[in-house]
C-alpha cells in the first residue's frame, strides 16, 4: 500500500474525485470521539473542529468536497506566515532578557511587561 497522497492521486486520476480520498484513509484504531488525558491534544481537536465550522461557514464547503484549490500553495503560504509569526515572537526573547535584567523586582518588571506589550 501507498502513502495517502499516492491513494489520493489514484482515486483522482480514476475520475472518482478526490472527496472519496477521506474516505480510503484507513481508520486508525481509536475513534475522533474518544478522550485523551492530553489537555494539549484535546485543545488541538477542539481548534480543529472550530477551524471546520469556520471553513464550511465561509467557503459553503467542506474541505472533503473541495477538489478545486490547490492544497500545496495553500499549504507552503501557512508555512511561510507560520514562519514570520514564529520570527516576530522569537525576537521578544532578547528584548524580555534585557527586562529581567533591568528590573529585578517582580512588580516593576511585570509594569514594564505591560507597558511594552499592552501599549
Amino acid at each position: 500500500m501507498g502513502s495517502i497522497t499516492s491513494m489520493c492521486r489514484d482515486l483522482e486520476d480514476d475520475n472518482k474525485g478526490l472527496s472519496r480520498c477521506a474516505e480510503e484513509v484507513p481508520k486508525h484504531k481509536y475513534a475522533m470521539e474518544d478522550k485523551t488525558d492530553d489537555k494539549i491534544t484535546e485543545a488541538v481537536v477542539a481548534d480543529l473542529r472550530l477551524r471546520s465550522k469556520v471553513g464550511i461557514k465561509k467557503y459553503n464547503t467542506t474541505l472533503d468536497k473541495n477538489n478545486k484549490d490547490d492544497y500545496m500553495i495553500h499549504l507552503y503560504q501557512e508555512l511561510l506566515d507560520a514562519a514570520q509569526y514564529a520570527k516576530k515572537e522569537m525576537s521578544f526573547i532578547p528584548m524580555i532578557k534585557q527586562m529581567i535584567k533591568d528590573y529585578p523586582n517582580d512588580m516593576e518588571l511585570g509594569k514594564k511587561i505591560r507597558e511594552t506589550f499592552n501599549g
